[in-house]
């Protein structure tokens, strides 16, 4: 039997009479308990999969060099699991969104890690995504004719979290690591949204906590004995709605280039 929610409202649309009209959506229910405690499963199975099953590790990287901090530069392409993602509130202009399409975007994060065991560490991280979509649909007027719009809309994000990561390989100044995170995100609207003087909370639009998973593989290569590059393969999803109106999931899928040191 399915669950219905009623909704009442006092204005059905700009362009009709007041009155009262009647809504029933199916009812939601919150996927984010079980999307974490998946997270917390996969990485406790990786732990004891090359715990049993040890990758090898022929150049042991020194026992002295306890930490490890890293910087990411990402490009990838981003998009939302459930399109057309409504976030207008209909006072302006009314847009109907009817088409969205992926675009290009940029991800930055770093990370300070500490080893637990030879192959393995745990830290933090903090990290900037951004979310862009071509967008194209309707904009209603009330009594003005209907007229197409098209734009591209960037949302920005800052996040904090933790990682874990695996080195599965090490031989010679070669390095494969595996890496997982789950963090808080923070939206704020591009006109308002500074780089070096975010603020930690989330604008009307993504109310509530938003969680991402991140996982990412990258081949490292050593350039003296406590640094290297890095480059790889990357991808960041949502893990519930940020907006549950809306339905706003986003996710981001890319190549990332970065440099790390241990010490």
């Amino acid at each position: 039997m399915m669950n219905v929610i009623v909704n009442l409202r006092g204005w059905s649309s700009s362009r009709r009479l007041p009155g009262f009209s009647l809504e029933v959506y199916p009812a939601r229910h919150n996927h984010r308990r079980r999307w974490i405690w998946l997270y917390c499963y996969m990485v406790i199975a990786q732990a004891i999969l090359f715990t049993v099953f040890p990758p090898p590790l022929n150049a042991q990287p020194d026992a002295d060099r306890k930490y490890a901090i890293d910087i990411h530069f990402g490009r990838g392409t981003t998009g939302l699991y459930h399109r057309p993602a409504d976030l207008y509130d209909h006072n302006d202009g009314n847009p109907e969104p009817e088409v969205q399409e992926n675009e290009y975007g940029s991800v930055l994060n770093l990370s300070l890690a500490r080893k637990i065991a030879p192959r393995q560490a745990v830290g933090i991280s903090l990290g900037f995504t951004q979310y862009r979509y071509y967008e194209s649909g309707t904009s209603v007027n009330g009594w003005i004719p209907d007229t197409d719009y098209e734009k591209r809309e960037a949302f920005r994000f800052v996040d904090v979290g933790l990682i874990h990561r695996f080195t599965l390989l090490a031989k010679g100044p070669n390095l494969l690591l595996l890496e997982n995170a789950l963090s808080l995100e923070y939206g704020a609207q591009p006109r308002n949204f500074k780089v070096f003087k975010p603020k930690l909370k989330n604008t009307y639009e993504f109310e509530g906590n938003n969680y991402q998973y991140r996982i990412s593989l990258s081949y490292g290569h050593l350039l003296t004995e406590w640094a290297y590059l890095q480059a790889g393969v990357y991808f960041r999803t949502a893990l519930n709605d940020y907006n549950e109106e809306a339905r706003f999931a986003p996710y981001n899928l890319g190549v990332l280039f970065g440099a790390g040191g241990r010490f």
